[in-house]
């Protein structure tokens, strides 16, 4: 029912990690995955002219009508690796909320800045995968691998859509960027993430049956 694009391809790709990971054959994941996909394909021919002019801007960012791509890399080149400083003026970015907060934040703080938070999300990201494979409740796995699934895109592609490596989507990235209750989401993940780690060593690896119940 959403008009997102992106957001559509996250949930498809976190549905199809989460189908794989508790199927169990590949012709049940073949199965249960066709639906989504077909979905997908409709979704997809139904916005070819949207999608072919986001395709011309990320290809050729010095084109007037294709400003976007282009101001944001002449805001990065500009920044230097201490960058200008903060709450610097930046007239070729037209607003620094949701998907324009990299690009403005490294002309802020510099190259030294933008590295330095790529290498957070990284171990971000590492941490996650950890939870996943640590702990020993299957249900907990399940959890954690979707949403390194979900914060991975959306903490990845705006920072590389600022750098001009990937086309131009509405995404804005969690922790960072204005996004009101989306950021409570967030939040609110990363606390169930936590919650999942602190119980790690509460579950064995392998739950026999339950002992029957004693009835006074």
């Amino acid at each position: 029912m959403s008009s997102s694009i992106i957001y559509t391809y996250i949930y498809v790709i976190g549905f199809l990690v989460l189908t794989w990971r508790t199927s169990k054959s590949l012709k049940q994941f073949a199965m249960i995955a066709a639906l989504p996909l077909v979905g997908v394909v409709i979704f997809l021919s139904t916005r070819t002219d949207h999608l072919l002019l986001r395709w011309r801007e990320f290809m050729n960012p010095s084109a007037k009508e294709m400003w976007y791509m282009g101001n944001n890399a002449d805001a990065i080149q500009a920044a230097g690796w201490f960058g200008q400083g903060f709450g610097q003026a930046t007239p070729r970015i037209p607003y620094v909320l949701y998907d324009n907060v990299f690009p403005y934040l490294i002309y802020c703080f510099g190259w030294l800045f933008g590295i330095g938070v790529g290498v957070l999300i990284l171990l971000f990201l590492v941490r996650l995968w950890n939870i996943s494979t640590v702990h020993k409740d299957p249900y907990a796995k399940h959890i954690a691998a979707i949403l390194i699934v979900v914060f991975g895109f959306r903490l990845f592609w705006p920072m590389l859509m600022g750098l001009g490596i990937l086309p131009k989507v509405t995404l804005e990235p969690p922790f960072f960027s204005y996004s009101g209750m989306n950021q409570i989401l967030d939040m609110a993940a990363v606390g169930l993430l936590l919650s999942i780690y602190r119980r790690k060593n509460m579950i064995p690896s392998e739950v026999g049956e339950a002992a029957p119940m004693k009835v006074a």
